[in-house]
């Protein structure tokens, strides 16, 4: 397919997008690892950002909770939050029936 006038993107139909997009894959395969790294990075930008929010919206629940445990000077500048992921079957039940139930 040869283009002579500038298109938009909208202006194609899926197939001709493939029809163009195939050839120059085939011919430069490191555009798939291009587009994958660039993903990728978008991806973690998200997931930077998510965790970053997460956090700012549970800090107080995190660090002023009355049940958790305090070792040192529960006054002190600094705050330590050990959080883990129960990972076994028979730990995650026992975690579910007595803080869910």
């Amino acid at each position: 397919m040869l283009l002579t006038d500038p298109l938009a993107a909208q202006d194609f139909t899926q197939e001709q997008i493939e029809e163009l997009a195939l050839p120059a894959i085939l011919e430069n395969p490191k555009i798939v690892m291009t587009a994958v790294a660039i993903l990728r990075a978008r991806n973690d930008a998200v997931l930077e950002a998510q965790r970053g929010s997460l956090l700012s919206a549970n800090r107080e629940s995190l660090e002023q909770d009355p049940n958790a445990p305090v070792l040192g000077n529960p006054y002190g500048d600094v705050t330590i939050v050990d959080c883990f992921l129960i990972a076994t079957a028979p730990a995650t039940s026992a975690f579910n029936q007595r803080y869910w139930l």
